[in-house]
């Protein structure tokens, strides 16, 4: 009786990405009769084992692919695509439902390859090669090939892309000439609001917190600048960066940069927090500097837990923040700009208050994870009855 069940087969760079951002979608096509499959890259934490077996248990099947979110070894790389292409062979999905740019890069050169019935890609960034300011011939002839085989992909006859935010949306539509029928706005990954119902302001601490991966891109060294020259004007307030410091990428600070700044202690490294709804709700202010985002979940549950923000006034960051309501925009790598808002912030709990009530109201009527799954059931049921 399984064997005719509809099958869709999720393909992500790594299984921690797939359970944060992806698993509660999974869950509720298992629901509703799917046979849902992941194909995950190589571990990017020690933690992926950890997600995987978490993945396992909700009754999913799991694959780990021999790629990784880098293009390091060309020879691991035609591994990985090979044992995927053979996987999903053999597995013959409905849907294929790529999530992440390598993810969408195998998934769909594999899923047109196959002629898959329908393909979803889930655009929730450009990655590493698009948003890396490096002006070189390696990262230029990177994007042009990466460019060109998104092009062979975009031309399957069943297809939608899920894009975040409005620049993404357009960039689409003109550059790779996707028709707009094909392409859904979905603003983020959406969060389980339950989490979230009990904010008190009374009980946030002086707290400044950022959430994410060691990375240049999210603004980690841009936060870190500001955290020192901060610390030493307002000694009672934290700085904190929650995330998973041995997390791999082209693009990671090295552990040994973060050790002197861990030795300077101006900021406090917490690594990987898993319930980190807790750290949201305890925190007062909330940075994210980052390069360019598709909607980040971060800001997301930052609004949720009653956070003030300071954010980059780039793609996907300045969709989640309304400047002068629910936090500050600043020029992406401005550090002077980011003390500026932050210490406005810490000197004025009336404002901090003000900004969270906002983007409370704003969160619990937008971002709901349940509207989330509802939009991507949708796209599925109507992919398949094409």
């Amino acid at each position: 009786m399984s064997n005719n069940k509809k099958k869709i087969a999720f393909f992500v760079n790594h299984a921690n990405f797939f359970v944060s951002h992806r698993l509660p979608i999974a869950l509720e096509a298992k629901r509703q009769g799917y046979q849902v499959h992941i194909l995950a890259g190589q571990e990017a934490t020690k933690d992926d084992v950890n997600y995987e077996k978490e993945i396992e248990g909700y009754g999913l099947k799991f694959h780990r692919v021999n790629f990784r979110a880098s293009f390091s070894n060309i020879f691991a790389e035609v591994r990985g695509l090979l044992e995927s292409y053979k996987y999903l062979s053999k597995l013959k999905p409905d849907i294929v439902h790529c999530i992440s740019p390598k993810g969408c890069l195998y998934g769909g050169i594999i899923s047109r390859l196959l002629k898959t019935k329908a393909l979803v890609l889930s655009i929730s960034g450009m990655g590493y090669i698009f948003t890396k300011n490096i002006d070189s011939n390696k990262f230029n002839f990177m994007q042009s090939v990466y460019s060109r085989f998104l092009k062979f992909i975009l031309k399957h006859k069943n297809l939608t892309v899920i894009v975040q935010n409005k620049d993404d949306e357009t960039f689409f539509h003109e550059y790779f000439a996707v028709k707009k029928s094909d392409i859904s706005k979905i603003q983020g990954s959406g969060i389980n609001l339950k989490l979230y119902e009990n904010v008190s302001f009374s009980n946030k601490k002086k707290i400044v917190m950022m959430a994410s991966r060691p990375l240049h891109k999210k603004g980690v060294v841009e936060f870190i600048k500001s955290s020192i020259i901060l610390k030493k004007r307002h000694k009672d307030w934290r700085f904190i960066l929650a995330g998973g410091l041995d997390y791999e990428s082209p693009d990671r600070i090295s552990s040994s940069r973060i050790n002197e700044w861990n030795k300077e202690g101006s900021v406090e490294f917490l690594g990987h927090v898993k319930n980190i709804s807790d750290l949201y709700l305890k925190s007062s202010i909330v940075c994210l500097p980052s390069y360019r985002e598709g909607f980040p979940k971060t800001l997301i549950e930052a609004s949720a837990s009653g956070n003030a923000i300071v954010t980059t006034n780039t793609t996907g960051c300045r969709e989640a923040v309304e400047e002068g309501k629910s936090g500050f925009l600043v020029n992406v790598g401005s550090v002077e700009e980011i003390v500026i808002c932050i210490e406005k912030l810490i000197n004025s709990k009336a404002l901090r208050e003000e900004f969270g009530n906002y983007g409370m109201k704003e969160a619990r009527l937008k971002h709901s994870i349940d509207s989330i799954v509802e939009k991507n059931i949708k796209i599925y049921d109507n992919l398949i009855t094409k």
